[in-house]
């Protein structure tokens, strides 16, 4: 299935997809990537009309009950996916991260500790 999105918001975005006012429309072909860019708030679903807004606004909150994504999930995105997912669920210290880093820091804002526990450092950045 092939998702439509549309740049509504700002001049142009580089991020999970890219998109300029001359070409304001990208299409994707995973949920993943389109439930991410709309939850940037910088695009909006042309088609299909599934409800990606509902999966985006969970992804934009910090939930520790049920979690948004899988330590598999999350290792078979990209690290630009990744970096995007992590600035939603608000890691803000990300400089050195490697992929395996964004991950850990992902699921552990989620408050999945499966990949280990986060230092004492990292807890008192966060």
């Amino acid at each position: 299935m092939s998702f439509h999105l549309k740049l509504t918001k700002g001049l142009s975005y580089s991020g999970i997809v890219s998109a300029t006012k001359d070409k304001p429309d990208v299409y994707v072909d995973e949920k993943a990537i389109a439930d991410v860019a709309v939850a940037s708030g910088y695009f909006r679903v042309i088609s299909p009309a599934e409800d990606v807004l509902t999966v985006a606004v969970d992804i934009m909150s910090k939930r520790t009950e049920d979690h948004c994504y899988t330590k598999e999930e999350l290792e078979n995105m990209t690290l630009e996916q990744l970096k995007e997912i992590a600035a939603h669920v608000g890691v803000v210290e990300t400089k050195g991260f490697k992929k395996a880093d964004y991950v850990d820091a992902i699921l552990w804002s989620e408050g999945d500790y499966s990949t280990g526990s986060p230092t004492m450092i990292d807890l008192q950045e966060s």
